[in-house]
């Protein structure tokens, strides 16, 4: 645990262990003496990114803003004595879909070259993963309505709860949200620093550029995510972040069926490059009919809603 990151004692919360650690921040497992039972999470900022407390406070104060505005989950913030300020919500247990990606690709490989999937479980396959990315479209829709945008879109923001029932996909991480001009909120808080190499992967065209972004660049990384879901890879690569980024911005879209190497996949391979379109105006700007085309395409083998959707 980092020194600095210690709760200020008039909370009612507790430090139970270390979650993880990104590039901007650290993550606690916590609970509440007035909540026996319940779990936490305690996000504290990296001091190397926010060295100004007064910085760091409105960092903190604007992703609870954004996250309140439109996620049903408790959110809290405070500042220890050292000035540090953290950012408290609702723990979701589950495995995050970064994982569940990991996992998918040691099973493809231990699949030999010479025993292909066979062409119905192939589909079947797809159908899983779509499905169990679909309850997210609603989720997006709802952070648009209430005029947030998040910008950090990728696998491991995204958690996956198991009930007794289902798995749902949680979305987590609004450090780089922004406000969408339709919420009449001030951008009281500066760009996030520059992402890394694995958050580029998922990044819009216009993210890029540091362009005007808006939903059609959460549902550009949606798509990422989905194509990786398909095929087991990002739709693009690089050797580095400008590299990456000059994919982004320029290489042709790659098809799902030719990625992945299994033709029964063709069905899929028009509405992911509408989703991918370099042009914002060209992608699905909204969510519901995006989520109605999925749910089609999988119903359908032809594949006929995509193509009576698709735009030009």
């Amino acid at each position: 645990m980092n020194p600095n990151d210690v709760l200020n004692p008039e909370d009612n919360y507790q430090t139970v262990s270390f979650l993880a650690e990104g590039s901007r921040s650290r993550v606690y497992l916590a609970n509440s003496t007035t909540a026996p039972g319940k779990k936490f999470v305690v996000k504290f900022l990296r001091e190397d990114e926010y060295p100004d407390n007064e910085t760091a406070q409105k960092q903190i104060k604007h992703e609870a803003e954004c996250l309140g505005a439109h996620a049903k989950v408790f959110v809290a913030t405070n500042v220890n004595a050292s000035g540090r300020p953290y950012l408290i919500t609702d723990y979701i247990a589950g495995k995050s879909l970064k994982q569940l990606f990991e996992e998918k690709a040691m099973e493809r490989k231990a699949i030999p070259a010479d025993k292909p999937i066979p062409e119905k479980q192939a589909l079947q396959n797809a159908a899983s993963m779509i499905k169990l990315l679909l309850p997210l479209m609603p989720t997006l829709d709802n952070m648009h309505k209430a005029g947030v945008l998040h910008l950090d879109i990728r696998p491991d923001k995204i958690i996956l709860e198991q009930t007794d029932k289902e798995t749902i996909p949680r979305l987590i991480g609004f450090g780089r949200a922004q406000w969408l001009p339709w919420a009449g909120r001030e951008q009281t808080v500066e760009p996030a620093p520059k992402p890394d190499m694995y958050a580029i992967q998922y990044s819009s065209p216009e993210q890029a550029m540091e362009k005007r972004c808006l939903p059609t660049s959460d549902y550009y990384s949606y798509a990422c995510i989905m194509f990786e879901a398909l095929t087991g890879k990002a739709p693009f690569d690089g050797e580095n972040a400008l590299h990456l980024m000059a994919q982004h911005l320029k290489a042709p879209i790659p098809l799902v069926s030719t990625t992945s190497g299994i033709p029964a996949l063709k069905k899929y391979d028009d509405v992911l490059t509408q989703c991918l379109a370099k042009e914002p105006h060209k992608r699905y700007v909204d969510g519901a009919e995006l989520k109605q085309i999925l749910d089609e395409l999988i119903k359908e083998p032809q594949g006929w809603a995509a193509k009576l959707f698709k735009r030009g």
